[in-house]
């Protein structure tokens, strides 16, 4: 039975003769139409089109395959005993397996083997790894740096003044790889770097350079954004009545001068904007206003404070004048020049050195690709190659996939092929290009399609929308189209999210249901005594889902809701997911987490590694004991304690030996390991890990654990790992140690996990990981997390729009500052990556097929402010304003703002405080919300007629309570199996500490622990070296990250913290090897190191003691420790008396994890506001 095509779809699939753009929204079977395009075009008799005549492109070889397996059973399907084209058919079918469905990278490798002799390489070249790739990249960039020093270039001296710190040349070797990266996005790399540099000439005024576009861009939203909301709270005020002429005036003078600053930006007169933020836009007279409405004041109040808070940022930017811009110019042209030429430079040694390797990048061969096909005449001109040629007469139409991922260079390469696009077909969907990180240029989508038209069934260039969606109910593109109309605007955006780009619905499949579709669950512990815990939230969420009854459809019938209908997606997993696993676990929730690379949290990869170190070398005491320790060895703490007691001095290994002379364990051990040796001295690396995880039957064991699913897919991961190691021709067990090392610290061992599994549990994934999938389901989780912004607070930063940014270095007054290029790179950064994080929340809510539910956690103070006057304050067309959306600090941010509007929304307005009576939308979708603000259950929803609803395990958190509460039915001794570090100084006299804890009633504000918190975390997070040019602008950095809270900043001694970072001590970390924070260790101590008064009973007993140091680094091979303390205490000898232990523990922590001595113990007392040496 052959399938319906919508009218739209027909087009894309029936257009034929010209370039032809198909934007596919989510859900509109895109990958039906291109496989129906694809086999008509093959089975079409009339104009035949051999297989190997058409080249088809998609984003990953997973896609190849499954477009590759379509084409394959559309074709077989077209067989039958009338067709009298069966021969040309079957004859299509046996050309496919050779057929060019691949990725750009396979295309690219298969035309430089197939003409290895133009490209000049060898046949049998190798594809590098990222792992030697990065080695090979380090090894030249420091060769490259020591010949520079030797050259001593005045350029580069200035160079060096400019990027070098005092430490070493890491930061200057990022800057060379980071630029040669970039530069790599491009067709022509050194033309690229060329252009870079020569738009420092000190001949370009800064208002003809790109740098000053986004100065414009960002200038102009800012003004129109605040002249907005500065004239409407004059209206609210002449409303309310009773504020001040001063109050008034205020608002008034600040508005008028914002209008000059606009004027300014729209006649593109720079010297007059900077005049404008110079001089200042805010007006100072303020008068108190007594008896006025309440709600107005505070409004008005929050606007003018985001005035001057935006207006200060700006200023804080120092624009230079034209004649500022050109002296900055005359000192950076130099540099850059000399850094661009540095990196052509580079280009050229690493592809000196990967010749003789005879090993390449992906990178490397897409370029040497472009360079088989153009040429380039005496004028730099380019001219056809005859392979060209011969690839544009092959060809009869080229199909990309993915295409608003391309990036420059890979677009190169289609419009060459294609005619300059004359046969080129492409399909994408721009409000689904989330790989900007990897130097996608959703542009180019954006710009085919303005200047495409319609396609109107004659042979010009045509754009075509497939805007039905298929996947989701009718209540999921209600919610999308909500919310991305008043979010997604070219501004911020980068395109308007219209009728065009709505999704409508096509799914007419399922039956009617008379609930919403959507879910809000807002979580608020900010007057709770303990955090409420979004996990467990979330897993209270599913429990009762899955017990309210509800059906999901699977294709034309209903069947009963089950664990795997769920998916919670997580802007990232890193550091996330498992806790999210260990919530669901204790909610008996079978789960799956699928992450972009294989945790070393997970004891299966921990033991494989650490087993593989072993049998390598024996005699590494750390592995060691985690393979002894393992579930699969089972050695014991006391077994463990006892071989070290043999010989204190002596490896590990060595005493374990004599051990075995009296233990059938460590005797049977030793004889495994033996073996294992004798392997890897016969077999292959993949092998030996084969043999090593069969015999042990590693997979049972650990599937047991849990998570059962996932670590069978991370342990199949580390095979494949070990089998990539060898098909890429490198040998040895050493060897593959460091490449294992590698890939666990730097996250790319993938896990082999099937996302599309069949496995009854919960699915846990990034966004990222999500896209091309669909659940019955979505839980949008953690959407209170900061977007990430660290990239924009470099000294250097790059930006594909811009080029480099580069702040100057003032070494008389030990700081940097802004140039233009500096705080244009910034805000095109910003720009870009807010309209990255819009793009990736419109791909979450698209994975929805029945059920959508947003998290979102409402305990910020500032999070409320700024829906309340996002809400409060839209523009004309209902949006939240453009400049709204890119100041949002997550996504929580945005979803309120928009939410806030729905008639069924009224719990966000409440805790948001919003008032907007007869604004609400007219929204023809409904809308649950609930409302968490207890850690006893109690939620608060609008559609619940009883008002409360228990959303936790109630039956759980008993059996906790009764766990903690368990008093152990003989006499204690006192000693505890484990303890603290932190807590060791306690045991000295417990008594001194009982009842120690303010009870609830008693406490107001921030307590003495809260500020301790605030400033442990402000230095765990805090980049020392920048902290000393500008704590101001680290904190900044560290606030709008949703690191640190307003509470916490506004708690924070910044005075201290500036005595602290600018002391001799922290002037010696700066310049030392390696700098700990935050280290957390877990080791053996005897119980009379704890208990001073330990009876002969237990002395000699081993209690384990966790802790985590705040900060230490090595000098010359030794450790300084250094300990934050806030406590009010104004006598040294007392820090010294109650914390000594404390630092002895961590010192020989750090000996015995690291092998590192202590040579030095602090404290630095915020009190005191000093260093205090401990001997």
């Amino acid at each position: 039975m052959s399938r319906e095509w919508t009218d739209n779809q027909k087009k894309a699939i029936e257009a034929r003769g010209m370039q032809v753009l198909v934007s596919a929204a989510a859900g509109s079977g895109k990958t039906a139409v291109l496989t129906e395009r694809v086999k008509r075009i093959l089975c079409d008799v009339s104009e035949p089109c051999l297989v190997n005549e058409i080249l088809v492109v998609t984003f990953t070889k997973a896609a190849a395959a499954e477009m590759r397996e379509r084409i394959y059973k559309a074709i077989e399907a077209e067989l039958n005993d009338d067709n009298e084209n069966n021969e040309y058919l079957r004859r299509q079918m046996n050309l496919l397996p050779v057929g060019d469905i691949c990725t750009i990278d396979s295309f690219c490798s298969k035309l430089i083997k197939d003409n290895f002799h133009l490209a000049d390489v060898s046949s049998d070249f190798k594809i590098l790894d990222d792992k030697d790739n990065n080695e090979l990249m380090q090894s030249v960039c420091d060769r490259l740096i020591n010949e520079l020093y030797e050259e001593n270039d005045k350029d580069f001296i200035s160079l060096t003044k400019m990027f070098l710190n005092d430490r070493d040349d890491s930061e200057f070797y990022e800057i060379l790889r980071k630029l040669y990266e970039y530069s790599r996005a491009y067709p022509s790399p050194q033309k690229w770097l060329s252009d870079v540099a020569q738009a420092f000439s000190p001949e370009i005024s800064p208002e003809n350079t790109v740098w000053a576009d986004y100065i414009f861009k960002y200038a102009l939203m800012l003004s129109e954004f605040h002249i907005n909301r500065l004239e409407k709270c004059i209206s609210l005020m002449d409303e309310a009545g009773g504020f001040s002429s001063d109050y008034y005036l205020r608002f008034r003078g600040t508005a008028d001068k914002l209008k000059i600053l606009l004027e300014c930006v729209n006649n593109r007169n720079w010297d007059g904007m900077v005049s404008v933020i110079k001089e200042g836009i805010i007006v100072k007279p303020y008068a108190r206003n007594s008896k006025v409405d309440e709600y107005v004041k505070e409004l008005t109040k929050n606007v003018f404070d985001d005035v001057e808070k935006d207006v200060g940022d700006l200023k804080k930017h120092t624009l230079p004048t034209s004649e500022e811009h050109k002296k900055d110019c005359e000192i950076l042209y130099p540099v850059i020049k000399k850094l661009c030429d540095s990196v052509i430079r580079l280009t050229e040694m690493l592809d000196a050195e990967k010749k003789e390797l005879n090993s390449y990048s992906f990178d490397d061969i897409l370029h040497k690709t472009l360079n088989l096909l153009v040429a380039y005449d005496e004028n730099g001109n380019e001219a056809e190659t005859p392979l060209l040629k011969e690839l544009r007469n092959k060809y009869k139409e080229i199909l990309i996939d993915e295409y608003q991922d391309t990036n420059e260079a890979q677009n190169k390469i289609f419009r060459l092929i294609s005619r300059d696009c004359e046969n080129m077909y492409v399909v994408g969907d721009v409000k689904q290009s989330i790989y900007r990180f990897r130097l996608a240029s959703p542009d180019l989508f954006i710009k085919l399609k303005d200047e495409l038209n319609d396609y109107d069934g004659s042979k010009k260039p045509s754009k075509i929308i497939l805007e039905k969606n298929f996947r989701s109910r009718e209540g999921i593109d209600k919610t999308v189209n909500f919310i991305f109309s008043r979010l997604m605007t070219r501004a911020v955006g980068e395109i308007d999210y219209n009728e065009d780009e709505y999704l409508y619905f096509g799914a007419d499949y399922y039956p009617e249901k008379h609930t919403p579709d959507t879910e809000i669950i807002c979580i608020n512990d900010e007057d709770c005594e303990e955090e409420i815990s979004e996990p467990q939230v979330v897993a209270s969420y599913i429990k009762r889902v899955m017990s309210s009854g509800v059906k999901v459809t699977v294709k034309d019938s209903e069947r009963n809701i089950k664990w795997g209908d769920f998916c919670i997606l997580l802007r990232s997993t890193k550091n996330k997911a498992e806790a999210y696993a260990e919530a669901l676990k204790a909610n008996g929730i079978p789960v799956s987490v699928s992450t972009e690379e294989i945790s070393s949290d997970y004891k299966e990869i921990q033991f494989l590694s650490s087993l593989i170190r072993v049998v390598n070398n024996p005699l590494i005491d750390i592995p060691l004991i985690s393979v002894l320790m393992s579930p699969v060895f089972g050695f014991t703490a006391d077994e463990l304690a006892e071989i070290r007691m043999i010989d204190s001095k002596a490896d590990l290994y060595v005493c374990l030996v004599e051990y075995a002379k009296t233990s059938v364990k460590a005797e049977s051990f030793l004889r495994k390991l033996k073996l294992y040796r004798n392997v890897s001295a016969s077999h292959s690396v993949d092998e030996l890990v084969k043999y090593v995880i069969n015999d042990l039957s590693v997979y049972d064991i650990y599937y047991a654990a849990g998570e059962g699913e996932q670590r069978r897919a991370n342990i199949k991961g580390f095979i494949s790992f070990a089998e990539n190691f060898v098909e890429n021709g490198r040998k040895g067990l050493n060897d593959f140690v460091r490449a294992l090392n590698y890939a666990i610290d730097n996250g790319e061992m993938k896990s082999a996990v099937n996302s599309d599994s069949d496995d009854n549990c919960v699915k846990i994934m990034s966004i990222h990981k999500s896209k091309g999938l669909e659940f019955p389901y979505v839980i949008l989780a953690d959407c209170s997390k900061g977007f990430n912004r660290r990239d924009c607070y470099n000294s250097m930063t790059l930006s594909k729009e811009t080029g480099i940014g580069l702040k100057i270095r003032d070494d008389e007054l030990f700081t940097r500052y802004h140039s233009l290029s500096s705080s244009a790179t910034e805000k095109a950064i910003l720009f870009g990556d807010i309209s990255e994080e819009i793009r990736i929340l419109y791909v979450a809510l698209t994975r929805a097929k029945e059920h959508l539910a947003f998290i979102c956690d409402v305990s910020g103070k500032t999070l409320r402010k700024k829906v309340r006057l996002n809400s409060h304050f839209t523009t004309a067309e209902g949006k939240i304003s453009p400049y709204a959306v890119y100041k949002a600090s997550n996504m929580s941010e945005w979803l309120l703002s928009c939410f806030a509007f729905h008639k069924d929304c009224k719990i966000v307005r409440d805790c948001c405080g919003v008032e907007i009576i007869g604004k609400e939308a007219n929204t023809d979708f409904g809308v649950d919300v609930s409302y968490v603000d207890s850690f006893d259950g109690v939620v608060i929803t609008d559609n619940d007629e009883n008002g409360a609803e228990a959303l936790y395990n109630k039956e759980l958190l008993e059996k906790i309570s009764d766990r903690i509460n368990y008093v152990y039915p003989f006499d204690s001794t006192g000693v505890l199996a484990k303890v603290a570090a932190s807590s060791t100084e306690m045991h000295r006299d417990s008594k001194a500490f009982f009842a120690t804890k303010k009870p609830q009633f008693l406490k107001g504000g921030f307590t003495g622990a809260d500020k301790g918190n605030a400033v442990h975390k402000f230095l765990e997070f805090a980049d020392f070296e920048k902290t000393l040019y500008n704590v101001d602008e680290e904190i900044k950095r560290l606030s709008e990250e949703r690191i640190l809270t307003d509470e916490e900043i506004n708690v924070l001694d910044v005075d201290t913290v500036k005595l602290f970072v600018n002391s001799d001590i922290i002037a010696r970390l700066l310049k030392s090897q390696k700098v700990l924070k935050e280290y957390e260790f877990s080791v053996l101590r005897p119980a009379e190191d704890i208990y001073e008064n330990a009876s002969a009973s237990v002395k000699g007993e081993q209690i384990v003691v966790q802790g985590k140091l705040d900060c230490a680094f090595i000098e010359n091979g030794e450790a300084v420790l250094i300990d934050y303390k806030t406590d009010k205490i104004s006598d040294e000898s007392i820090f010294v008396f109650t914390y000594k232990n404390q630092l002895d523990i961590y010192a020989d922590a750090l000996y015995q994890c690291l092998g590192v001595k202590v040579k030095e113990k602090y404290i630095f007392s915020f009190n005191l506001k000093k260093f205090i040496k401990i001997d």
